[in-house]
């Protein structure tokens, strides 16, 4: 019985030595394999005709062949096997062309059965030596037909265990690609939410960084007492002036949060300011409910007032059938907040603040999308912001 070695396990060691794959690695052929492994398979082929020898030669027969009988005769079947795997196969059949592929098949045995005829009729009765397969095989014909069909069927295997071999590369080399490319993916991931994170801070900072702290602090402080003797409602602008001022400079939390207490306490102050300064003339309709949960619940800092700012800025608040119209509810899963301003079509002031696109990059760096929702409605008459903040 004939057994054809094919080097998995050298095949495997020689993949994993090498770091980067190459598109050698997947173009894996029998003939390639054939000649990196060549002195394998000479070892295994030589040992398999010395163990045949040696078998006839210690059998009961009493014509004992000789060596390079036995080694001619093993050889020249043993390269059945090679024919088929590395020619037939792979040029014919595996292009689907099987006519030809049969036709190569079977000038595979024409070529064994007349190298073999020659052998045993011509050459070798020259020297006076009877062929060993004369005297151990019956038939000629048809023991060379049974030996190419059993070499044939060993080439067969040698082929798809070779295709095998190529595909499981292939497979290897797409799968470490694909690895790669989800690294390099993660890694790209990871430093544009690092560059957000540091263009986040670094707009913070610089919004707060536009005045000095204790300066404007003193400052304010001053101009309260100066102010205070002489009227309450000035300094009542002064200190709502100095609490917003030190809000917008105050520490964050390790989330860049702040209480949604702050954020309510902002968004008056900035209304109150802005009705001291048009004597009290703008129309502004606002309603809390949930007050009790603003100390518990945590928030983007400088987003609603942001929103009520832009309201200010560009809406016209002076219309009693239109005020500007605010609504924050709180509880324990969620905050919203509603604001609704007619639009002013006349000169509008210039805005300075936060802008609303910065606001969105804001949320989303803070918040997953399933955790908040901000809806934004322009119709030319009213601006409409709705913003819903979860609580998980």
């Amino acid at each position: 019985m004939l057994i054809f070695p094919v080097n998995i396990e050298g095949e495997k060691s020689q993949m994993v030595a090498e770091p980067t794959p190459s598109p050698a690695v997947a173009n894996t052929n029998p003939k390639r394999l054939l000649v990196q492994n060549s002195w394998v398979h000479v070892l295994f082929w030589n040992a398999y005709i010395l163990i045949a020898y040696l078998t006839l030669l210690l059998g009961p027969a009493r014509v004992k062949p000789l060596f390079w009988d036995v080694y001619i005769h093993q050889a020249l079947a043993i390269s059945i096997i090679y024919a088929q795997a590395l020619v037939v196969l792979p040029v014919w059949y595996r292009r689907r062309q099987y006519g030809r592929a049969l036709l190569g098949s079977l000038g595979v045995l024409a070529l064994y059965s007349l190298l073999r005829y020659l052998l045993n009729y011509q050459l070798l009765p020259l020297m006076g030596v009877t062929a060993y397969s004369n005297i151990y095989q019956g038939h000629f014909w048809l023991d060379g037909v049974y030996m190419w069909l059993i070499l044939s069927a060993l080439g067969f295997g040698y082929y798809y265990a070779v295709d095998a071999i190529r595909k499981r590369d292939q497979i290897l080399v797409l799968e470490r690609k694909a690895f790669q490319a989800e690294i390099e993916a993660a890694r790209q991931r990871e430093r544009s939410q690092q560059l957000e994170q540091a263009k986040y801070k670094a707009e913070l900072a610089h919004l707060r960084a536009q005045i000095n702290p204790h300066f404007l602090f003193n400052t304010l402080n001053f101009m309260y007492a100066q102010a205070r003797p002489f009227s309450r409602e000035l300094a009542g602008s002064i200190m709502a002036l100095s609490e917003m001022m030190q809000y917008a400079v105050r520490d964050l939390n390790e989330n860049d949060l702040v209480p949604l207490a702050g954020e309510v306490h902002y968004v008056k102050n900035y209304i109150d300011l802005q009705n001291s300064r048009f004597h009290k003339q703008l129309q502004v309709d606002m309603q809390i409910e949930g007050e009790e949960y603003l100390d518990h619940k945590w928030m983007v800092p400088l987003v609603l007032v942001s929103f009520v700012e832009n309201a200010f800025k560009h809406g016209d608040l002076t219309d009693p059938a239109a005020p500007l119209t605010i609504r924050i509810h709180v509880d324990n899963d969620e905050m919203s907040f509603f604001s609704r301003n007619k639009i002013s079509h006349g000169q509008r002031e210039a805005s300075s603040g936060i802008g609303l696109e910065n606001i969105r990059k804001r949320l989303s760096y803070i918040y997953a999308p399933d955790d908040y929702s901000l809806t934004i409605e322009n119709d030319r008459i009213f601006y409409t912001v709705q913003l819903t903040i979860a609580y998980n």
